[in-house]
């Protein structure tokens, strides 16, 4: 008796930690972030200031919602009403820090009402030309992963184009490296 109550509380821990790892591969952050590429008359795009740098309007996309809602909802935080968004890139970030991929689709759509405000989590937003965009993403103070800029610039330099492609993403630092370059997996035409 006194083996059998020894080997039940010698396997209760065991048996405890094994569940509370099987339920944190389970609950592994694996998350999308979507990015909006918002377009003026003026073809101008909309960038904010971030903590991290200059990058296009994101959002992390874990809530119960569509996408075109949670775009929109995006969209609103910044004062504006815009057309249906077209995806333009779907890309992959894989971790060397971390046993899970997180996907990062950008959007772009045309403003079709409001004014800008700046969101509470903003330093600043202004229109930009794409040679703007470029350098103000480029500064060396910028603490986002450069896949970012480079998917951005992607998608500017070829509008007409869906882009996919995948980047492994360094812990420290903000340089990527691209694992799968950038490939067609669709047309805006």
């Amino acid at each position: 008796m006194k083996k059998l109550l020894f080997a039940a509380l010698y396997l209760l821990p065991v048996t405890l930690f094994a569940q509370s790892m099987s339920d944190k591969a389970v609950k592994a952050d694996n998350y999308t972030i979507l990015r909006l590429l918002m377009v003026n008359q003026q073809g101008e795009i909309l960038l904010a200031k971030y903590k991290t740098g200059w990058l296009t309007p994101s959002l992390r996309y874990n809530e119960n919602q569509s996408i075109k809602g949670a775009l929109d909802s995006l969209a609103r935080a910044f004062g504006y009403e815009v057309t249906v968004p077209q995806l333009r890139a779907m890309v992959t970030f894989q971790f060397d820090f971390k046993p899970v991929v997180s996907i990062r689709t950008h959007y772009a759509a045309h403003i079709s009402g409001g004014k800008l405000k700046s969101p509470k989590d903003v330093a600043e937003v202004k229109w930009v030309s794409k040679k703007e965009a470029e350098m103000l993403m480029s500064l060396p103070e910028t603490q986002a992963v450069d896949a970012i800029r480079v998917t951005t610039m992607q998608i500017l330099n070829h509008p007409e184009t869906i882009w996919g492609g995948s980047f492994w993403v360094p812990e420290t630092g903000t340089a990527c490296k691209m694992l799968e370059p950038f490939y067609p997996v669709g047309s805006s035409k």
